[in-house]
């Protein structure tokens, strides 16, 4: 008997993947268990009590999950962490975990459980919509392989538990029988990420059931070198006997290779018939970003992604324009839409509607390459904002700072009138040839293909670890792929980049940006007097140094500051 069967009980340990950690929350909530869940990654742990089926209290060697003494004495922010707590977990790929039954839970978490007032599973729903992104989910739900989607029984009730908002509330009414992957889609084109994301966690949590061995896709089995490896039967295996279906060779389960590949299938009775179709002409990017899930052969019509029209639908480029030119260089709370006194609820939902309509445009070939790079920049500060106004103290630190005029703006410098002037680059430049690994980590920089330009430049510092322009390079992709983040470690490429070469023109101006774009107004002025220094002749050092406020006026209301940044 395994943890998958609703019959058995909750084994002690085992491999941790998100998959199984969805449908081990899942089923201690469903059955009511009390006790200890510890998932650990090398030394670092995330740990959760539960009574009864729901969770109290969760901790971690995470110095931000400790509340003082002031802040446990506070319901409110008890409730918060636990909230949070449940879906932390998501962030690791792999690990192990252990689950400990107890009848009684220890003094010092009794004296500071948390009791939700929201169903026990929509703190979890809430952390997938956060932490998990669709196209890592995109292989294993539209597998050819797995065919129909099949209700379990009580699926509206369980359904219930995760509090879905917004039209996918009414999922559960349209899976009253077996129903395509490619029906749902189409009934929910503009949500299409948070199905996908649904339909992984339903699967994973044994609420409906797709065709073959699905044990693999949903990460129930653990690698070989996995020291907590269990092997688990899916749950369709235990629940619902099947023939299985065996991939094809050219596609092993869990394999990242779908470059140019269409799965096409039509299913009637017990026959069923697959046809793949190669296309060598895509790119990985492409094919990972368009494929079409489990589109009928008998409607080549549709053969378009239901992905990509999703996102056309759901943006169109004027309102990319608009979101930019009316939100670019307000505060946080306006750029957000919110107001200053919004709760923490407010927010985030705020922010994960705008996360998913800039990152689907910005993602989408359908719309011009600078619309594009906007959505991309809107992206950054939305996850920049998201993360200032998820801790107490760093949203409270802002609200001082606005209110003596003196807080971060969305986007810093870029704000809404030049793109060009924090982007050295935007537009497409033409492919360098083979064989010069540094021009073709500034064609992906140049590209805004950020995290391959991190990954080529640190594998071509390790080759030369003295190259200026290779640490100055590396140093912005790091803070552009960090969604303008990751100050401290991009500047400390760079800082080593003008140590090895102090005239590096390059680093110098990156230096100046990160500051600008962190709207570090003083910082940002003695980087570009240095810059100036060593380039008089740079045009980019010259309008930023004029567009900043003189130092006695750095102080001043927004209003005003704003006016002196952007006046021409």
């Amino acid at each position: 008997m395994a943890l998958w069967d609703p019959g058995s009980t909750v084994p002690s340990m085992g491999h941790h993947s998100r998959g199984a950690y969805v449908a081990l929350v899942g089923r201690i909530v469903q059955d009511g268990r009390s006790g200890v869940l510890e998932i650990r990654s090398g030394s670092r742990f995330r740990r959760l009590y539960f009574v009864g089926g729901a969770p109290v209290w969760f901790e971690s060697d995470r110095p931000q999950d400790l509340l003082d003494e002031d802040a446990l004495a506070d319901e409110e922010q008890r409730l918060r962490l636990l909230k949070r707590g449940l879906g932390i977990p998501l962030q690791w790929h792999r690990g192990g975990w252990t689950f400990e039954p107890r009848e009684a839970l220890p003094a010092e978490v009794l004296q500071k459980m948390a009791f939700l007032d929201c169903a026990p599973l929509a703190p979890l729903w809430s952390g997938m919509q956060s932490v998990l992104r669709a196209d890592e989910l995109l292989e294993a739900v539209t597998a050819a392989e797995a065919g129909l989607i099949h209700p379990g029984a009580d699926l509206e009730r369980r359904f219930g538990l995760l509090e879905v908002s917004g039209p996918l509330a009414d999922l559960p009414r349209l899976l009253t029988g077996p129903r395509s992957l490619n029906d749902l889609m189409m009934a929910h084109a503009a949500d299409y990420e948070d199905l996908l994301k649904l339909l992984w966690a339903m699967e994973a949590m044994g609420w409906v059931r797709r065709d073959g061995d699905r044990a693999a896709a949903l990460g129930f089995i653990a690698p070989e070198d996995d020291p907590f490896g269990v092997s688990q039967p899916s749950l369709d295996a235990v629940q619902a006997p099947a023939p299985p279906t065996t991939l094809s060779p050219e596609a092993p389960p869990g394999s990242d290779d779908v470059a140019g590949r269409y799965v096409h299938t039509t299913q009637s009775g017990t026959h069923r018939e697959t046809l793949r179709v190669s296309d060598p002409e895509r790119t990985r990017t492409d094919a990972a970003a368009d494929r079409a899930p489990l589109l009928r052969v008998d409607e080549p019509q549709r053969s378009e992604s239901v992905s990509r029209r999703a996102a056309l639908m759901a943006v169109s480029a004027e309102s990319v324009q608009r979101d930019y030119t009316t939100r670019m260089g307000t505060d946080y709370y306006t750029f957000l839409g919110v107001p200053a006194k919004a709760g923490p609820q407010v927010i985030e939902r705020a922010w994960t509607r705008l996360m998913k309509r800039w990152t689907i445009a910005s993602k989408s070939a359908g719309l011009p390459l600078d619309v594009r790079q906007r959505a991309r920049e809107l992206a950054q500060v939305a996850h920049l904002a998201g993360r200032m106004f998820a801790e107490p103290d760093r949203r409270l630190e802002y609200d001082r700072r606005l209110e003596r005029g003196q807080a971060p703006r969305a986007g810093g410098m870029k704000a809404a009138r030049d793109l060009a002037l924090t982007n050295p680059r935007v537009t497409l430049p033409e492919r360098p040839a083979a064989g010069d690994p540094l021009r073709e980590a500034r064609y992906l920089l140049d590209s805004g293909d950020y995290d391959r330009a991190v990954a080529l430049l640190r594998h071509l510092r390790v080759q030369r670890p003295s190259d200026a322009a290779v640490l100055a390079d590396l140093g912005w992709a790091v803070w552009k792929a960090s969604a303008e983040t990751e100050r401290e470690q991009a500047e400390e490429f760079l800082q080593l980049a003008t140590t090895f070469d102090s005239h590096h023109a390059r680093a110098r101006e990156f230096l100046a940006r990160i500051a600008i774009d962190s709207a570090d107004l003083p910082e940002a002025r003695a980087r570009l007097e240095v810059l100036l220094a060593v380039t008089p002749d740079s045009d980019f050092g010259r309008r930023a140094l004029a567009a900043l406020p003189p130092p006695e006026e750095q102080g001043s209301s927004a209003a005003i500051r704003l006016k002196k940044l952007w006046g021409r």
